[in-house]
């Protein structure tokens, strides 16, 4: 089932004012999004195990498995996607003083974080997604390290798919073919069980009877994301031409749903399934 936009009828009819037309919004969200879904849904399906879980937990779920690659990439990119049009406003809104302070605080200034936000998006030489993401401070509930993360394709930023943050394609590495950087060793590190016990890995026990919250893996960095912008071709590509990704991105930068980035932040780490992209 498809997740519904706050504005889905107005953007459907309309477009996004100033930033994307009618065409342009049915190509990278209603199209998109629906296609992404149908692959998921077909591959959850056949796989037999997966059907009941939110698609975060599909994401999870499969980081780590090779043999899942197209089912992560799917499920990943449809939640990457609904996070970034979810985080769209027809009309620019304020600040939130808690998020305003957080910013000044991380990045200087406003300022300071848009040109960095838009300057990492606009040097990304390929599709992606450029993120403003909280790292967990001592408190769980600490907004003050706040910063810009990339992933490339359908990379996830979530904490415990961090192994998927796509330096690579894992669906162009034949399995079995030993070809690197996915040789057979890496192969059987990814995809056995490593760890049944202790804080550390997805199937830690959670420490001593549970006491313990889990961590993600080694690696992993215990990251919310808060907001992003889709740098694949075919969002910006169609209303903006091939000269226009600058004026797609300072364009999105004027919608960002600051009230949205304000309610993602306040959000413990420790319970960030917070969004279900499957509907």
């Amino acid at each position: 089932m498809m997740p519904k936009l706050a504005d889905e009828q107005s953007y459907a009819e309309n477009g996004i004012p100033n930033f994307l037309t009618p065409d342009a919004f049915r190509i990278s969200w209603s199209e998109y999004q629906a296609e992404m879904l149908k692959e998921v849904n077909r591959m959850v399906s056949n796989e037999g195990t997966l059907e009941n879980d939110s698609l975060q937990t599909v994401i999870l779920k499969s980081a780590r498995d090779p043999a899942k690659a197209a089912l992560f990439n799917h499920a990943s990119m449809a939640w990457n996607n609904h996070m970034f049009f979810k985080g769209l406003t027809k009309e620019p809104v304020p600040i939130p003083r808690p998020t305003s302070d957080a910013i000044a605080s991380s990045f200087g200034s406003l300022d300071s974080l848009r040109s960095t936000f838009i300057e990492t998006a606009a040097a990304m030489f390929g599709p992606g997604f450029v993120w403003l993401v909280r790292r967990r401070g001592r408190s769980p509930t600490d907004r003050h390290d706040l910063s810009i993360v990339s992933t490339y394709l359908a990379g996830s930023p979530l904490p415990e798919a961090h192994y998927r943050r796509q330096p690579v394609d894992m669906n162009t590495q034949p399995q079995g073919s030993g070809a690197p950087p996915v040789d057979d060793t890496e192969r059987a590190r990814l995809t056995q069980v490593q760890n049944t016990a202790g804080a550390v890995g997805p199937y830690a026990a959670g420490g001593n009877a549970g006491t313990v919250a889990k961590r993600p893996a080694l690696g992993g960095v215990e990251l919310i994301p808060l907001a992003c912008v889709n740098t694949w071709e075919h969002v910006w590509l169609p209303d903006w031409g091939i000269a226009g990704k600058r004026w797609y991105l300072e364009r999105w930068w004027e919608l960002i749903d600051w009230n949205e980035v304000d309610r993602l932040a306040n959000f413990d780490s420790t319970k960030y399934m917070y969004v279900d992209s499957r509907g």
